[in-house]
């Protein structure tokens, strides 16, 4: 039975695609009015072809590809139309009562998901039966909140009542089954009343007289016909006259040289099989009268101009006779005679332009017609305007069958290197019932508790599988930029497998100006690691559609793209100058402006000296950034113990010159070896998403008094300044962070204070922490603890737990002053106003 299913639901599929290319041929018959009708007859044959085969090649250039006829999906090659849900309905019948109601207005689902009904076994029906069973009688609407997936519908509860006759009774039919009955029997009269024609036909001839070769002569017939399939032969009237002969022969034995008696045979069984679609009816008329109308040209293309009125006198004469329309017969007389007579009589020889338009039309309409919609993906901005995420923007897709899964990532940028990397979503289209088309929903919603933090909720929706996910960084940052995928456009865009679609881009300004590119622009990897330098941070939202399943596409993509190419490129020896400048080239280093390359392959360290020929804008910032490049080109380069590197100073009279080495950066995190982090990519990672961020210069904290700064002594200042120079007898420089109210001050002053002590009276000099623990430190106990934005706080403590309508936990490191704090209290802080802003937090999310 389940082999019939899917035969009908098949046929039922063929059908509808086939009765949209008979309307396209109908329409090119139309073009084709005054062309041959050999060029209309060949149409014919794409209708035989989609009525026959179900798969097809796919074609960018199909009918099907039209946004008209996009109800539909495509399967490898074959096309699998969307049905109501009358033909899938799971109500059964007992002895023809319905048990069981669907509820109305439910949503269209594939003929495909039906073939999967059919396959369930049968613990699986007892399984779904047992758990409609469970549902509260006489309940409303039981789809409301349901999962519906190939093989499992929602259907409202059966009464009790039908229960217990459902449990006496044996006969159970699914409106399908009735619809396959229904089929079959049509087939099988049509058939059995086209095989009594046929067997009827054989006796009327059966006193036929051979006449010559394959031609015989019969009393008990009035109009000439072809009859066989293999052996045919040509059946005459007797008391013909010798212009009738010769009318009829040159006909017959064309329509037999063509193999038209075997067409019209195949054309009865598609018919038989199709006897449901009044389409295919439609095609078999006109398909009768062009065969016809074509062999009737053909014989006035081999005789005399003077040959057409005896011709249509033959044909006038046998219209009146007895028409034989079964599938074992041709009969001169039976199709349109007047249609026929009409184009006998004005009939020309045509030219070659005719021809060649014909031919280009019967081309485009093959193409049209027999490719199927191409085997692809695409997606589309609903609304076709700018990304509204605060409220919400909807996007459509439609996915082919050759794609299995979708994942959706998060990548976190400071300063242009990731400092962040997370899966949010990672979900199969056939396991877990995500639709193959349908709508998802981009919201985002922004928070600033003060002017040094914002966060926000992140969340993408789709139809039965849901990623919010909530941010919160410390970036600060005086204004921001967001891209959204496909703005301001509605059309729809290829989906190629496994490419990284960059959903949503947010850009952060650190005070010198945001630059927003667009989505695609992210999407070119050769400019991604120059766009990412633009800004101060940057966060990248990524969908992928993928031929691999979710359990492939997750471990695919477990480590970062980034931790990838840079592990890839380790260099385990620091004089292989082409691995040392692919580190360098991965590592952006020349957006920092031209530089040359100094090795030191020769003394007690191995290192590396960068020189540029130009100063930075920002001389701290740079130094914070390269402190970060020096740590990974340390990591990927085995046997480096330094980097160095130089520039003019802004004033043009010295050169600076910073040193980083592996134990700097060992006392700074408080590691124990930092080659370690290249033994995998999983490690690689690890160093890029959770100690990257904390490699910077640290200082014992100054408390904030409104505008001024108070010193760990007690002493207010107007000023916080960074000095850059070199103390006397030393070769490289130093940054040191200052508290002043003077507003200019010089290397001297510094050098000054650091003989005094670390203050003299123009200045306090920060002391320098080898690393943010001890920067803490320096604060906690009965003062507390310093927070990565300056501020000392009371509690320093870890949180977990779930915000409202959030997929997974989430798990913060919380700095506040408030001992009693609660989870909720974080989420009411981060995205509500309940909780009192002066009672003030610093949060930092932690990696699950």
């Amino acid at each position: 039975m389940n082999l019939i299913r899917e035969i009908f639901l098949t046929i039922c599929n063929m059908s509808f695609t086939a009765g949209i290319v008979i309307l396209l041929v109908l329409l090119a018959r139309q073009l084709l009015r005054k062309s041959p009708k050999i060029f209309s007859y060949m149409l014919w044959g794409i209708i035989a072809f989609r009525l026959i085969c179900p798969f097809s090649f796919s074609s960018r250039y199909s009918l099907f590809s039209l946004d008209l006829l996009s109800r539909h999906i495509s399967s490898g090659n074959q096309m699998i139309w969307d049905t109501t849900d009358d033909l899938q309905s799971p109500n059964v019948i007992y002895n023809g009562n319905t048990a069981g109601n669907t509820s109305s207005g439910g949503t269209p689902s594939d003929i495909s998901e039906a073939v999967d009904v059919s396959k369930q076994t049968s613990a699986e029906k007892a399984a779904s039966q047992s758990e409609t069973n469970r549902q509260p009688s006489g309940s409303g609407d039981t789809n409301a909140g349901s999962t519906v997936t190939a093989g499992s519908f929602p259907s409202s509860a059966a009464s009790p009542d039908s229960e217990r006759s459902a449990e006496s009774l044996q006969g159970i039919f699914t409106v399908t089954d009735i619809m396959i009955g229904i089929w079959i029997s049509g087939i099988l009269l049509f058939l059995t009343y086209q095989a009594l024609s046929v067997r009827r036909l054989k006796k009327t001839v059966a006193t036929a007289v051979k006449y010559e070769d394959d031609i015989y002569e019969c009393d008990s017939i009035s109009v000439p016909f072809v009859m066989g399939f293999l052996r045919p032969k040509i059946y005459l009237p007797f008391r013909l006259s010798e212009t009738e002969h010769q009318c009829i022969l040159l006909h017959e034995r064309y329509h037999i040289r063509r193999h038209d008696h075997q067409v019209k045979v195949l054309a009865i069984l598609l018919l038989g099989v199709y006897w449901f679609n009044p389409l295919v009816w439609i095609a078999y008329y006109f398909m009768c009268r062009d065969m016809e109308m074509s062999c009737d040209e053909h014989v006035l293309l081999n005789t005399e101009a003077d040959f057409r009125e005896p011709y249509s006198r033959t044909l006038l004469g046998f219209a009146a006779g007895r028409k034989y329309r079964t599938a074992g017969a041709l009969a001169f007389g039976e199709t349109s005679v007047k249609s026929r007579i009409k184009n006998i009589l004005y009939f020309k020889s045509p030219g070659k332009p005719v021809i060649a338009v014909s031919i280009v039309i019967c081309l485009l309409t093959a193409l049209l017609g027999c490719g199927n919609v191409l085997n692809q993906s695409s997606m589309r901005n609903k609304s076709g305007a700018a990304a509204d995420t605060s409220d919400g923007t909807e996007y459509e897709y439609r996915v082919s069958s050759d794609i299995k899964s979708m994942l959706l990532y998060q990548e976190c940028y400071t300063d242009g290197e990731l400092t962040g990397y997370q899966i949010l979503q990672h979900v199969d289209f056939t396991e877990n019932g995500l639709p193959r088309k349908g709508n998802f929903t981009v919201k985002r919603d922004f928070n600033y508790p003060d002017a040094t933090q914002w966060n926000a909720l992140f969340s993408v929706n789709f139809e039965n599988a849901r990623a919010d996910f909530s941010v919160s960084n410390a970036i600060h940052f005086s204004g921001m930029a967001e891209n959204y995928y496909l703005e301001n456009t509605s059309v729809w865009t290829d989906i190629v497998p496994d490419e990284e679609i960059v959903l949503a881009a947010w850009h952060f300004d650190d005070g010198e100006g945001v630059s927003a590119f667009s989505c695609s622009e992210y999407m070119d990897k050769a400019r991604k690691t120059e766009l990412l330098s633009h800004n101060s941070g940057d966060i990248l939202y990524y969908l992928v559609f993928s031929r691999k399943t979710s359990d492939e596409l997750l471990e695919a993509y477990s480590v970062s793209e980034r931790a990838k190419e840079l592990y890839q490129s380790k260099n385990p020896y620091l004089g292989d100058v082409s691995a040392d400048e692919t580190i360098l080239q991965l590592l952006n280093i020349s957006s920092f402006g031209k530089y040359t390359l100094e090795l030191n392959t020769s003394g007690a360290d191995y290192g590396i000296t960068i020189n540029f020929s130009e100063s930075p804008r920002n001389e701290y910032t740079a130094y914070s950034d390269m402190l970060k490049k020096a740590a990974l080109f340390l990591i990927l380069t085995d046997n480096a113990e330094y980097v160095e590197w130089t520039y003019p100073a802004p004033d043009g009279t010295e050169m600076r010159r910073f040193r980083c080495t592996a134990e700097n950066l060992e006392q700074i995190l408080q590691i124990e070896d930092i080659k370690s982090f290249s033994s995998s990519e999983a490690d690689l990672q690890i160093f890029l998403t959770e100690y990257l961020q904390a490699i910077r210069q640290y200082y014992e904290p100054a408390a904030n008094f409104g505008e001024k700064s108070e010193s760990p002594d007690g002493t207010l200042y107007q000023y916080t300044r960074y000095i850059i120079g070199k103390r006397n007898g030393e070769t490289t420089d130093n940054i040191y962070k200052i508290l002043t109210n003077e507003e200019a001050v010089t290397m001297s002053d510094v050098e000054e204070a650091l003989l005094a002590g670390g203050k003299s009276e123009k200045l306090y000099i920060l002391k320098e922490s080898s690393s943010q623990e001890d920067a803490e430190s320096s604060t906690s106990g009965s003062d507390g603890f310093l927070a990565p934005d300056g501020r000392v706080y009371k509690y320093k403590a870890l949180f977990t737990g779930r915000h409202p309508n959030a997929a997974s936990d989430s798990t913060y490191l919380v700095y506040a002053n408030d001992a009693d704090l609660t989870f909720d209290d974080i989420t009411n802080y981060i995205f509500g106003s309940t909780y009192p802003k002066e009672r003030q937090m610093y949060i930092i999310p932690q990696p699950e």
